[in-house]
C-alpha cells in the first residue's frame, strides 16, 4: 500500500506539472488559433481516437493484469500491438481524403495523415509504459512524460506562431509520441524482451477481443459529440465545444492520471486474492467525488470568468455550455472506476452495456433537443448522462457487489460537502463585482472556496480526512495543526 500511495503521489505531482505547462500553452495557443482551426483538429482527433482503440486492442490492460507474464506472452503482446498499430495507421492514412470530403473540411486530410504516421512509433513506448504501470514505477513514467510534454508544448507554440495553423498541433503530437517512446525505452525493466512475436497471440487476442468491444463503444461515445456537431453544425462550434469540455474537465486534467494510475493492478490483485471489491470501489468513489464535485460546481457558476481568463474573449461563446458539461462530468466521475475494474477482473466486455446505452441515449437526446444552437447540443449530452445513472448503478451492484445502499452511503458525505460549497459559491457569484477583471474574481474565488471546502470536510467528517491525516503524519507541524482543527470542529 505504501508503494501504491507513493506511485499515485508521484503521478499526481508529475501530471500537475504537465498540466501547468499545458495550461500555459493553452493560454498562448488560444490566442494564436481560431475556434474553427481548433475545431478541425478536434474533429480529426475524435476519429483517430476511435482507431486508437483497435490499435491498442486492450494490450496494456492485458500486460497489467496478467498474473503470470512470461517472456513469450510479452513477445506476443508486442507482436499484436505492432501489427494492429501498422494496420490502423495505414487505414487512417488511406481514408483521410474520403473523411475530409464527407465532413467538407479539407484540413482533416493532412492532419489525419500526420497523426496516422504516429501509429508507427506508438509501440516503441506503449509496451514499456504498461510494464512500468504493472510494477508501479511512476517515477520513470513521470520522467518520460515530462520529456514528451515539453516537446509537445514547445513545438506546438513555435509552429503555431510560424503560421502552421491546425497542423501545428498535428506535428507537435507526432514529435511527442516519438520523444516519449524513446524516453520510455531507457527505463524498460531489465531482462524484458523487445522482439515481437505472434506465437501465443491467441491469449492476447482473446483478452483484447473481450476488452475491445467495450472500448470501441467508449471511443464512439467520446468521438460522437465532435463528429455529430461537425456534421450538423460547423468547425467553429466543434472548437467552442472542445474548449467548454476542457473547462469542465480541468479537474481530470489535473488529477486524472493519478486517479486512474493504479486502478487496474490494484483491483487485479484484490480480485486474484479473492477479496471483495465493493469496499475499495466505494471508498475510491467517495474520494474522487469529494475532490471533483465542488470544483465542477464552481466551474459551472464561474464559467465565463474561467473561459475568458484561460482562452481569451474569442472563446467566450463557449462559456454558456460549460454548466451542462459539468453536470455530465459529475455523473461520469461517480462511475469513473467501472471500466478499469472490469479490466482488472478480466470482464472488460461488460463495459459495452452502459456505454452502449449511453451511446444510444446521446444520439436520441441530441436529435430530440438540438435546435442548431451549441447550448441545446450540450444539454442533449448532459441529459443522456443522467439517463445512464440507473443502469450504471445496476451494473456495479450485480458485478462488484456495490449495492445502491452502499453507493448512496459512500456519496452522502460528498453530497453534504458539495452543498456547503454550493451555498458559498452562490454567495460569491452574487456579491463579487461583475466589473472586476476575471483574474481578480477568480483569485478571490480560489482562496475562499479552498477554505470552505477544507472546513466542510472536517465538519462532515468525510472519509478522505483519514487520508489527509496519513499525509500529515509525515509533517509533524501540519499534523498538529490538523489535530487542533479537528478538535475545534
Amino acid at each position: 500500500m505504501t508503494t501504491l500511495r507513493k506511485s499515485v503521489l508521484i503521478t499526481f505531482l508529475s501530471s500537475n506539472g504537465a498540466t501547468v505547462i499545458s495550461f500555459a500553452t493553452i493560454l498562448v495557443l488560444s490566442r494564436l488559433l481560431t475556434p474553427a482551426e481548433v475545431g478541425i483538429f478536434s474533429m480529426t482527433v475524435a476519429m483517430v481516437a476511435f482507431a486508437h482503440t483497435f490499435r491498442e486492442f486492450g494490450i496494456s490492460g492485458y500486460i497489467q493484469q496478467e498474473k503470470d507474464l512470461t517472456d513469450e506472452k510479452l513477445r506476443a503482446a508486442t507482436g499484436v500491438m505492432v501489427a494492429s498499430s501498422l494496420a490502423m495507421g495505414g487505414v487512417l492514412f488511406i481514408a483521410s481524403g474520403w473523411l475530409a470530403d464527407y465532413f467538407k473540411q479539407p484540413g482533416i486530410r493532412p492532419v489525419m495523415q500526420v497523426l496516422a504516421v504516429g501509429f508507427v512509433f506508438i509501440p516503441l513506448g506503449a509496451i514499456t509504459n504498461a510494464l512500468l504501470s504493472r510494477e508501479l514505477r511512476a517515477r520513470e513514467q513521470a520522467l518520460a512524460s515530462i520529456a514528451g510534454v515539453l516537446t509537445y508544448n514547445v513545438s506546438v507554440l513555435v509552429l503555431a506562431y510560424a503560421g502552421f495553423s491546425y497542423m501545428s498541433m498535428a506535428w507537435a503530437n507526432l514529435l511527442n509520441i516519438i520523444v516519449s517512446g524513446i524516453s520510455l525505452s531507457f527505463f524498460r525493466p531489465p531482462g524484458k524482451p523487445w522482439m515481437p512475436s505472434l506465437r501465443g497471440w491467441r491469449g492476447v487476442v482473446r483478452f483484447g477481443g473481450g476488452s475491445i468491444i467495450g472500448s470501441v463503444v467508449t471511443s464512439i461515445n467520446n468521438a460522437l459529440p465532435d463528429l455529430m456537431l461537425g456534421k450538423m453544425g460547423s468547425a467553429r462550434d466543434v472548437g467552442l465545444l472542445s474548449r467548454a469540455n476542457a473547462t469542465a474537465g480541468i479537474f481530470m486534467q489535473v488529477a486524472g492520471p493519478a486517479v486512474n494510475y493504479a486502478v487496474v493492478p490494484f483491483m487485479s490483485r484484490k480480485h486474484h486474492a479473492g477479496d471483495e471489491l465493493h469496499t475499495p470501489l466505494a471508498q475510491a468513489c467517495s474520494y474522487l467525488t469529494v475532490l471533483s464535485w465542488p470544483p465542477l460546481l464552481v466551474t459551472a457558476l464561474f464559467a465565463r470568468d474561467i473561459v475568458v481568463m484561460l482562452y481569451g474573449w474569442q472563446w467566450v461563446d463557449s462559456a454558456p455550455v460549460v454548466a451542462a458539461l459539468c453536470l455530465l462530468t459529475a455523473v461520469a466521475l461517480a462511475f469513473n472506476f467501472h471500466q478499469w475494474t472490469l479490466i482488472a477482473i478480466g470482464r472488460p466486455y461488460l463495459a459495452i452495456i452502459p456505454n452502449g446505452f449511453l451511446l444510444l441515449a446521446r444520439v436520441a437526446t441530441i436529435l430530440m433537443v438540438y435546435d442548431g444552437s451549441l447550448g441545446s447540443f450540450a444539454w442533449g449530452l448532459a441529459w443522456a448522462g443522467v439517463l445512464s445513472i440507473p443502469l450504471n448503478m445496476y451494473l456495479q451492484s450485480t458485478v462488484f457487489g456495490l449495492t445502491l445502499r452502499r453507493f448512496l452511503s459512500a456519496l452522502f458525505p460528498t453530497t453534504l460537502v458539495t452543498l456547503v460549497c454550493a451555498v458559498a459559491a452562490a454567495i460569491l457569484h452574487v456579491t463579487l463585482p461583475a466589473d472586476w477583471h476575471p483574474a481578480a474574481r477568480l483569485s478571490v474565488l480560489a482562496v475562499t472556496m479552498s477554505a470552505v471546502w477544507f472546513v466542510a470536510l472536517f465538519l462532515v467528517r468525510h472519509p478522505v480526512v483519514a487520508e489527509l491525516e496519513k499525509i500529515a503524519l509525515k509533517a509533524p507541524r501540519l499534523h498538529g495543526a490538523l489535530g487542533r482543527f479537528w478538535i475545534k470542529t
